[in-house]
């Protein structure tokens, strides 16, 4: 088995996944690659279920999970997660770069209170505000989860300064945020995951690299301003790929888009979607669905192509045709841009099934 980088096609919720873990072997690798903590991918095995933020789509069986320096951690969610995944009886391993970014209690609070004034989109974890933050010389990386105490609290009272955090303003409910902070330190204390750089990580047969969001959110090729603080393309995946993988463009049977930001509205109607963890919130807004729009695959896919080495072998995966008992799509015209075509119910973690493309 070669190495895969799997990539949403849209603007996210696409089942990335189960696509990624239906691409796994028990010794493979999962490389996060872009955003952080703000993913939502669901997959279900052997009857029972997860909502993989902290974590690669592999572990529930057994692959660690390794995130690069270009993408964001908060402690206090992975140990949260941590948490879930051993109640459920798995064994989650996390490795983290020294330079990935750091997310804090305070820039949750600056990321949420900018959306109050923008709408620009946010999934309100902090992401946009770390990554923003990180560009200046307020930094905060996970090798400083390693230093003494004193500097740690130094870091994070210039970070506090830098967001010109009150206790007295917006969306302070001050025993929350303390509740948060404490977490916080205890998740740094108690550390769930190791430090470490690529190279020293233990070898394995092969690596499934997950991305995050879509690329038609992607910060350099989306519609601004409502992107993520990320390039979701496979842009920093080839780093660390080099040029030995084949991609996986994965849409779900219809278009989806969470809040704000260009969109055809076109509700369609879905059956067997009770698993859907997509609802209205307080920082996505609505969560929006429409049929596919071929123009718009093909731009994604050919956004991405720019950061392809040459000859890659590019595959299209189309997720929840359980939720729509009547698509159809005509899967020829595709005939030329992918090697091949997989179509797969979703959430559940079932073999692809591979489409002979006429």
């Amino acid at each position: 088995m070669g190495n895969s980088i799997v990539l949403g096609s849209g603007y996210g919720d696409e089942g990335k996944g189960l696509t990624v873990h239906n691409l796994c072997a028990p010794d493979s690798l999962v490389i996060r690659f872009s955003g952080g903590q703000q993913a939502g991918h669901t997959v279900i095995h052997n009857g029972a279920k997860h909502v993989f933020s902290n974590f690669g789509s592999g572990t529930m069986i057994g692959c660690p999970t390794f995130f690069t320096e270009d993408t964001c951690i908060y402690p206090k969610t992975i140990t949260r997660e941590w948490q879930e995944l051993v109640g459920k009886g798995f064994t989650p391993r996390l490795y983290i770069h020294p330079l990935a970014k750091v997310t804090t209690p305070y820039d949750v609070w600056a990321g949420r209170l900018k959306e109050l004034k923008t709408r620009h989109g946010s999934c309100g974890m902090g992401i946009g505000a770390t990554m923003k933050r990180n560009e200046g010389p307020v930094k905060l990386y996970a090798v400083d989860l390693l230093a003494p105490a004193s500097l740690l609290r130094a870091k994070l009272e210039a970070i506090r300064a830098y967001h010109g955090f009150d206790e007295n303003a917006p969306l302070v409910e001050l025993e929350v945020f303390i509740h948060d902070m404490e977490a916080f330190h205890e998740a740094v204390a108690n550390r769930r995951f190791d430090v470490c750089r690529f190279d020293q990580l233990p070898r394995h047969s092969n690596i499934v690299f997950e991305g995050s969001q879509g690329v038609l959110l992607d910060m350099d090729h989306g519609a601004f301003p409502h992107v993520t603080y990320a390039n979701t393309t496979s842009k920093n995946a080839w780093k660390y790929a080099g040029a030995d993988a084949a991609v996986y463009y994965v849409t779900r049977c219809y278009q989806t888009r969470h809040g704000n930001g260009p969109f055809d509205d076109n509700p369609v109607t879905l059956t067997n979607n009770n698993e859907e963890i997509n609802i209205l919130n307080t920082w996505q807004g609505a969560f929006r669905t429409g049929e596919i729009d071929d123009s718009l695959l093909r731009h994604a896919i050919n956004v991405d192509l720019s950061y392809h080495p040459a000859n890659t072998e590019c595959n299209l995966v189309v997720t929840c045709v359980d939720q729509r008992p009547d698509f159809t799509f005509d899967f020829s015209t595709m005939k030329g841009l992918f090697a091949g075509v997989y179509v797969n119910d979703s959430p559940n973690s079932g073999n692809m099934v591979k489409m002979k493309i006429a």
